[in-house]
Formats: C-alpha cells, sequence, structure tokens
C-alpha cells in the first residue's frame, strides 16, 4: 500500500499486493482480498468484500476458471455496507453500489452508474456509462445493458429457457441485451436472448419475451408493441 492518507477502520483485513489511491476511506470490518485496486477518494463502508473469490460446491453449471483477473475500482466510488465485489470485475469511476449489493467475476461497471441496494449481479454482466439501477433487480450473467438506461426496482433479467440444473452452462448470447437510453419499469421481467432497442421504454410489470423495437413503448403480459414514443413523451416517464 504505502498511502500515507489511507484512513482504516477497525478490523479490516487487507490482502497482499493491493493498490489502494490517495484519500481512500475504508471503514470498519472490510475484508479486501489480495491484488485488488481502489482508486483515488473511493470510500468503502462496513463489512464490504472486496476481491472474492468464486467458489463451487459441485452443483453448478457455470465452469469456473483456474484464475481470474484482479478487481479493479476506479476513482470516486463509494462502496456500501456488505457490498461483495468479485475478482475480474471492473468498476469504472464515480460508481455508487448500494448497501448489499453483490457483483460476481469478471463484470464490466462503467464510468457514473449507480446500482441500488440489494441488487444482484451475475458473472460477466456489462453495464454502459450512467445508467442507473434502483433496488432489487437480479441481473443474470450475459446480460449488456448500454450507457444511460433507468432500470426501476425489482426487474428481472433471466438467462436459461431451460432453467437446466446440470449439462451444458449457457451460451455467452444468452443475457438480454438492453439498448441505450431505455427506461424499464418496476417489477418487469425479460426473457433470455431478447434485445430491447434504444431509447424504448417497458411498462411496469411487463413481461418481455421478444424483441422490441427502438423508440417503442412496450407493455403487458407478453409485452405488447403499443406506439411509437416521441422524445416528450420518453422524458415524461410516465409508463415506469
Amino acid at each position: 500500500m504505502g498511502n500515507t492518507n489511507l484512513n482504516i477502520g477497525k478490523n479490516c483485513d487487507i490482502g497482499k499486493n493491493c493498490n489502494i489511491g490517495e484519500n481512500v476511506i475504508i471503514h470498519n470490518n472490510v475484508t479486501i482480498y489480495d491484488n485488488t485496486t481502489i482508486g483515488d477518494n473511493t470510500e468503502i463502508f462496513d463489512n464490504a468484500v472486496l476481491g472474492r473469490p468464486p467458489k463451487s460446491a459441485g452443483n453448478m453449471v457455470h465452469k469456473l476458471k483456474e484464475s481470474y483477473r484482479d478487481l479493479v475500482i476506479g476513482k470516486n466510488c463509494s462502496i456500501g455496507v456488505g457490498v461483495v465485489l468479485y475478482v475480474g470485475t471492473v468498476i469504472g469511476e464515480n460508481v455508487l453500489l448500494g448497501d448489499y449489493s453483490s457483483i460476481r467475476e469478471e463484470c464490466k461497471i462503467d464510468d457514473y452508474v449507480t446500482i441500488g441496494r440489494h441488487v444482484a449481479v451475475n458473472h460477466s454482466v456489462s453495464i454502459g456509462k450512467g445508467t442507473k439501477i434502483i433496488d432489487n433487480s437480479c441481473l443474470g450473467s450475459y446480460l449488456v445493458i448500454e450507457s444511460d438506461v433507468f432500470i426501476s426496482a425489482g426487474v428481472i433479467f433471466t438467462n436459461d429457457n431451460k432453467m437446466r440444473l446440470n449439462g451444458k452452462q449457457v451460451d455467452k448470447k444468452a443475457g438480454p441485451h438492453i439498448k441505450k437510453g431505455c427506461k424499464i419499469g418496476a417489477n418487469s421481467i425479460f426473457l433470455p436472448g431478447v434485445i430491447v432497442g434504444e431509447n424504448s421504454i417497458v411498462g411496469a410489470g411487463s413481461v418481455v419475451t421478444r424483441d422490441i423495437p427502438r423508440k417503442t413503448l412496450a407493455m403487458g403480459t407478453p409485452a405488447r408493441i403499443k406506439m411509437k414514443i416521441s422524445e416528450k413523451e420518453k422524458s415524461n416517464s410516465i409508463y415506469v
């Protein structure tokens, strides 16, 4: 470490070869595994676990690697109480991670992303710049969310139509793809592989079973296209 401006609370465990920047604040009972990088001016709240390796008890479909790249956290981030970040993930700058959120291995979180409390992010998820994800959402592996997307509370993204307990793991294209500028209403559910076009709106409580074109309002169970939307209608956010 060697950082004279590092502020560390009680009962913290910091591993070997960690690269911790200037003016970092680490609160009580934080665990940081070996080789983790933390950028300047980042604050890590109580009971967070950073750089955790994934572990299988022999019952996972997803095959774990023998080794992963290090966890990297950028500058000016806020890591909430009880957050768990796995190895191989890269967190950009000015990212807010809400209390008790969890981000699995090999995810990429771009700059200015906000992830709310109790959000579960599975492995190999990509989240674009400026996106906001509200509390209690569940992001399945291989999900792609582009920039400036708003995802309301309790949204679920799935990635396995077969709901398999064993056998071959899901394909890298199994996750939904949410393109830039979309707004997703609360408690919506997305089936594997669906694509939501740029600047579209998905109404609250929808079940998305097929692709949605760009600049479209879709809602219902299953979600159906209701109309094309203008920028004015999109900014009103009356459907989410």
